[in-house]
């Protein structure tokens, strides 16, 4: 879990906790991938901060929310941008996956 002021928040994160007013109402609910629309109604409610899962938490979600086929298209499509990367290093290895995933979810 990581508390995020609503100005760094971008478009895609996922929710940790729910989003609750002063008298306790739920006004997102946890899980919630958080829409532009979001993010402006938070700044109107005079929300100053959300929990937000991490990403090493949204990692797995995302590569679920993906198909094994669309991800091994996307695969195959990124080898020329990291043509010169060693993917075999753990750092480069999670950044090729990642670029896949939203590669495959964008496509």
């Amino acid at each position: 879990m990581t508390k995020l002021m609503i100005d760094a928040l971008t478009p895609g994160v996922i929710l940790d906790e729910a989003v609750k007013n002063a008298n306790g109402t739920v006004l997102i609910p946890a899980g919630a991938e958080l829409s532009e629309k979001h993010i402006r109604a938070l700044k109107m409610w005079g929300i100053v901060a959300v929990s937000v899962k991490s990403a090493d938490q949204n990692a797995d979600g995302d590569a679920a929310a993906v198909s094994p086929v669309s991800l091994e298209k996307a695969k195959a499509e990124l080898e020329d941008v990291f043509a010169l990367a060693n993917i075999e290093h753990p750092v480069m290895a999670e950044i090729f996956k990642q670029a896949a995933i939203r590669h495959a979810r964008n496509s």
